[in-house]
């Protein structure tokens, strides 16, 4: 009989980059933000981790595993400055064919960007905070099934009392944002570089941000993995911060160098950055002085992160039919100070603003992206109406007119014809 996986304790941040923060490797500085506590040592192999996180079955530890390795490794040269082969081509305007794909996910900067892609996912604060989506979606719609009131009254009344959750929060997490990884191919990598050690790591290292929309209010502010502005920004070591970005937006530093020096105050911004995502707790180097009374009422006094789901416009995609997306919104809430070394220039493609307008009521950043949504979802619309064929199931009226709209995009008329 087959016992349970050998690795139980699940890292959702990475050991090596923990370790970075470590003056010794093996123990890292730890401030516990909620009860104010300051643990001078703390091991690094029980830091950022919860038994079987991942699943039992450790395939999913594995695979970060085997990517860590890669990730590392890209580290260390860019530490160094060994950087040859980072100049290769490696932002796309159109999604490559298999081939070039292949060629594509070897770039070590393709490497980082899907690193920081799933990182954004895979933290506590994230499995935590689907659980709590699951919990009130799943009150609101029992509340309007009228058929629990009705045959169980009890379990209505205490239905706030209690907890609706998902068994493998985790596993559902990367289902449902693996796919959607093709998003990142567009955007622009940099390494943030100050000379004396500045950066601090949080539980949820990877901070979201959207600057060119804080300076559009009539913007849709979205923080979305397909959105226009959106910046993506993790600290790998105490000199070190990875920067994930809309290239088309923003400039940051040289065009053709990836690595920025930042200011003293811009490192500060990034920390306030860090502090806001935080879940739990925030590793300090010792030589990275900070006032833990100050780290700690700053935390405590941080807008909570709210977002609600909005609908954009309807566009024709020009054969007859339409589409709607969907995009999130942050609550209004005052960002931090601006991020300075980046500087708002919209390089934007007079053909992409004529298709979607102002691009403030629009979000994605590109036909490229949108095509490939679209894509998306015809593939899985198909799938759908394939399961519900199989199955017998009855499909509603309402339902009907939809149901029998989809195609198999492979077949002659279909989405993927001829491709």
């Amino acid at each position: 009989m087959g016992g349970p996986p050998k690795k139980k304790r699940h890292h959702y941040v990475p050991q090596f980059v923990l370790r970075n923060f470590s003056p010794g490797g093996d123990a890292v500085p730890t401030f516990v933000l909620g009860s104010g506590e300051f643990h001078e040592r703390s091991s690094v192999r029980g830091q950022c981790a919860r038994d079987y996180f991942y699943g039992r079955s450790g395939e999913m530890e594995d695979a970060f595993a085997q990517s860590e390795t890669k990730v590392s490794a890209v580290l260390r040269r860019a530490a160094v400055g060994d950087l040859v082969g980072f100049d290769a081509p490696y932002r796309v305007r159109a999604f490559p064919d298999t081939a070039g794909h292949a060629v594509l996910e070897e770039h070590p900067l393709h490497v980082l960007r899907e690193f920081i892609y799933y990182q954004t996912h895979r933290t506590a604060a994230s499995a935590d905070e689907t659980q709590e989506v699951i919990d009130r979606a799943a009150k609101r719609w029992l509340r309007k099934d009228p058929r629990l009131k009705k045959e169980a009254p009890e379990a209505f009344e205490h239905l706030d009392n209690v907890i609706i959750k998902l068994n493998d929060p985790m596993r559902n997490i990367l289902y449902t944002t693996g796919p959607f990884k093709f998003g990142m191919l567009d955007m622009t990598v940099k390494f943030l570089v100050v000379d004396e050690p500045s950066f601090i790591l949080s539980d949820h290292p990877v901070a979201l941000r959207n600057q060119y929309s804080e300076v559009n209010p009539g913007g849709p502010g979205a923080l979305g993995m397909l959105a226009r502005g959106l910046q993506m920004i993790m600290p790998v070591s105490p000199t070190m911060t990875v920067a994930v970005y809309d290239g088309d937006v923003y400039e940051c530093g040289a065009e053709d160098s990836v690595i920025v020096k930042v200011s003293a105050r811009n490192a500060r911004v990034l920390n306030e950055m860090q502090l806001r995502n935080a879940a739990e707790c925030v590793y300090l180097h010792p030589s990275v002085p900070q006032d833990h009374a100050e780290l700690q009422r700053t935390w405590l006094n941080r807008p909570r992160r709210t977002q609600r789901r909005v609908e954009g416009p309807i566009k024709d995609r020009g054969d007859g039919t339409f589409s709607q997306f969907e995009y999130t919104l942050p609550a209004e809430v005052a960002p931090p100070p601006r991020v300075r070394c980046f500087r708002i220039n919209d390089r934007t493609s007079e053909t992409v603003c004529r298709s979607f307008g102002d691009m403030q009521s629009f979000p994605l950043r590109s036909f490229a992206l949108s095509e490939a949504v679209e894509d998306m979802r015809a593939v899985l619309d198909w799938k759908v109406k394939e399961q519900i064929l199989r199955e017998r199931r009855p499909v509603s009226p309402a339902w009907k007119g939809w149901f029998d709209s989809i195609e198999d995009p492979r077949s002659p008329g279909g989405r993927f014809h001829g491709r």
